[in-house]
């Protein structure tokens, strides 16, 4: 019997040693400007509260949510240690201002660095289509707070961009 508990014990050991939080994607919510939103969160198991990790708010295109984004990112987070998340615009057709403004992701990335160890030096704002057309009112509007960002446009979404 002692031998039974023993090998328990043992083998529960490293689950109660490893973050809560590692290796898997959660959708979580929170409020913002007085409303429910939601978004997708990763946390690589090598995060610690000894090193804290880069942080990359990742904006999905429009018809999307941030799951789409952080789907496609999370090898890549979790081989390099990283924090992903993936908020949702609340319309899922695209992102407005000001209703998915800078101040709901910077109260998101406040959220996350009071429960997660995120290094305030290395957090990256990335936009795929209509988030990427959100990166340049979110990052310029809290400069210097991101790395230079980065913007993926669609061909379609670059050629309107261009009409204008």
């Amino acid at each position: 019997m002692k031998l039974c508990t023993l090998l328990f014990f043992t083998m529960l050991m490293p689950v109660f040693l490893s973050p809560v939080w590692a290796e898997k994607i959660v959708k979580e919510t929170m409020r913002s400007q007085g409303k429910e939103r939601a978004y997708y969160l990763f946390v690589s198991e090598k995060v610690n509260q000894k090193s804290p990790a880069p942080l990359i708010v990742l904006l999905h295109g429009s018809g999307r949510n941030g799951l789409s984004l952080v789907e496609k990112w999370k090898d890549l987070a979790n081989k390099e240690g990283l924090i992903l998340v993936g908020p949702d615009a609340q319309n899922s057709r695209g992102w407005k201002i000001p209703e998915d403004g800078p101040g709901f992701v910077h109260e998101l990335i406040e959220t996350l660095k009071a429960r997660y160890p995120v290094n305030t030096r290395r957090m990256y704002l990335f936009g795929h289509s209509a988030g990427a057309g959100q990166v340049p009112t979110t990052s310029w509007s809290r400069c210097p707070w991101f790395e230079p960002h980065a913007m993926l446009l669609t061909s379609a979404a670059l050629n309107q961009s261009l009409r204008r």
